[in-house]
């Protein structure tokens, strides 16, 4: 599945791979959406529900930073999760304990699940973004660092002023999702905490 990517999944496919007849596939999923919501629920079986630290804010970021670290492993299933028509249901333990936790630091119920909707979207954009897959090359360089190398300075001043930090050449800039998250979780926090 992750060498052709998910539209090249089938129960067809599966069962190839599986050295299976479609038939002894539908035995265990009746149609597409049913594989899929599967494999989601695969990935979700691992997010980190339970997680040490004696305050919320501490079981927030460890629960956080779980969450990335464990969907970057499973960066096809960001497609899956992105359609926006499949909830794993073994999902909601991990949700709810978050919302629990920006309850718990003094947040409404309202407020908390918008915060929680925030972080999501943090994992789930650094982890599109930050988290490429294979590197297109054509003549030793992408088109980005082409791109980048090739800015007019007297256009994007202020661009160009970072473009060592960027360093084209390595892709993306390094991840800062701790930083960024950090960022986001006290903002919200307090602005929960005013709104009350």
């Amino acid at each position: 599945m992750t060498e052709n990517g998910l539209p090249a999944l089938t129960i067809r496919s599966v069962a190839t791979r599986l050295d299976a007849s479609p038939m002894s596939v539908y035995n265990y999923v009746q149609n597409r959406q049913a594989l899929e919501l599967a494999m989601l629920e695969a990935v979700t079986a691992g997010l980190p529900v339970e997680v040490e630290g004696t305050d919320a804010l501490t079981r927030l970021t460890t629960r956080m930073h779980g969450l990335h670290d464990h969907l970057a492993d499973y960066r096809w299933a960001l497609q899956l999760v992105t359609s926006g028509d499949l909830v794993p249901t073994n999902s909601f333990p991990f949700a709810n304990a978050c919302i629990g936790e920006f309850i718990e630091l003094g947040l409404a119920p309202a407020d908390a699940i918008y915060s929680y909707g925030a972080c999501w979207h943090l994992v789930l954009g650094e982890l599109l973004d930050r988290h490429p897959g294979p590197t297109r090359k054509h003549d030793g360089r992408t088109q980005r660092e082409k791109a980048l190398r090739d800015m007019d300075p007297d256009d994007h001043p202020h661009y160009v002023q970072v473009i060592d930090v960027l360093d084209p050449s390595e892709g993306p800039p390094p991840c800062q999702f701790i930083r960024t998250l950090d960022i986001l979780l006290h903002g919200l926090i307090s602005e929960g905490r005013a709104s009350n």
